[in-house]
């Protein structure tokens, strides 16, 4: 069942199994299959090859993030060129994947699907509930409907969003042991059956999380065909590659990042913006994640400089979206 809680600020969409065939013990070992999973979706991507990508990484862990970093400067020929580029048993296209990425508010590549959600002080949304202070209510999706016809009475809905309302406890249940994770039946016996056999199974997980995934990590150094270094670092939206002004400021904002020392960063996107195309947003990985509200770097939340070529002006923008961002302050490049 999908429903929808969406706003005039953002899209917002809830999908809710309500006929589960298997169980997680919790929302935190949930939450963690759910990134696995999306991360082996996103390093399949990246280690794909056709004659319109090819990019060759190191043979390390790498998080998410790092490999929303890859792939950022290609989405875009992701989507238009790789439609017969077919993964996981000719089940999916690279070109339909590619969908889970898509452009936030400060105009950088992130996931469609929120992780944030998946914690253990976190409570899912209840079919008609609202957000205190606000006016949209989770209903069911007129956009997308699983079945046309499909007349559940309101307390069937209601009952079927609330994830703990289990009635068959004879299901199995994925559990997380020693970093690996394992299925039961009523948390005894170890069941080796795959959850998908069209799909992916416990083993290829359980593998894939032990020589693969990681929580949170530096981006590494990458090579592609006929690609330099920087150039893969380096990416432009909606912009020539050869323009100069970004060229110019991108070497001051290159000075001002490599000042600090213990917080080794790099420009990994470049892109105007949409209203005021004099503004250019300097999207910033690595350890550099300075947040001006807070006066120190996040541990997670990366940072943006924010050029203003015509008034030759300069500032940080935070992308932590409980940070006040309201009122910038911008500097004079000197």
């Amino acid at each position: 069942m999908l429903f929808c809680s969406s706003n005039a600020d953002k899209i917002s969409y809830h999908f809710i199994h309500a006929n589960p065939c298997i169980l997680f013990e919790n929302n935190v070992t949930l939450g963690l299959f759910i990134k696995i999973i999306i991360h082996y979706v996103l390093y399949s991507i990246v280690q794909h090859k056709c004659s319109s990508f090819n990019l060759n990484i190191n043979s390390e862990k790498y998080s998410i993030n790092d490999l929303i970093q890859f792939l950022t400067p290609y989405i875009i020929t992701l989507r238009q060129h790789c439609t017969n580029c077919y993964l996981f048993s000719s089940s999916i296209t690279v070109a339909e994947i590619a969908y889970l990425l898509v452009l936030n508010s400060q105009h950088v590549y992130t996931l469609a699907i929120d992780l944030n959600v998946y914690s253990k002080n976190q409570q899912f949304r209840l079919f008609d509930c609202v957000k205190k202070g606000k006016i949209n209510a989770l209903h069911q999706s007129s956009d997308f409907p699983f079945y046309e016809n499909d007349q559940n009475h309101y307390f069937q809905i209601l009952q079927k969003s609330i994830v703990t309302n289990v009635h068959q406890l004879n299901l199995p249940i994925v559990f997380l042991e020693n970093d690996q994770f394992v299925c039961k039946l009523n948390n005894s016996d170890i069941l080796s059956i795959p959850i998908d056999q069209n799909f992916l199974n416990l083993h290829d997980i359980n593998l894939h999380f032990k020589t693969s995934f990681a929580l949170n990590k530096n981006i590494g150094t990458t090579t592609a065909t006929n690609t330099s270094n920087e150039a893969i670092r380096i990416s432009y939206f909606n912009v020539d590659p050869s323009d100069y002004q970004i060229q110019q400021y991108e070497k001051f904002v290159q000075k001002l990042i490599r000042m600090d020392e213990a917080h080794e960063g790099f420009i990994y996107s470049c892109n105007r913006g949409n209203r005021n195309t004099d503004i250019l947003f300097f999207n910033i990985g690595g350890k550099y994640r300075f947040c001006p509200c807070k006066g120190t770097h996040h541990r997670h939340n990366t940072t943006a400089f924010l050029v203003d070529i015509k008034n030759h002006t300069y500032c940080i923008r935070c992308k932590d979206p409980d940070c006040d961002n309201k009122h910038l302050i911008w500097n004079k490049i000197q």
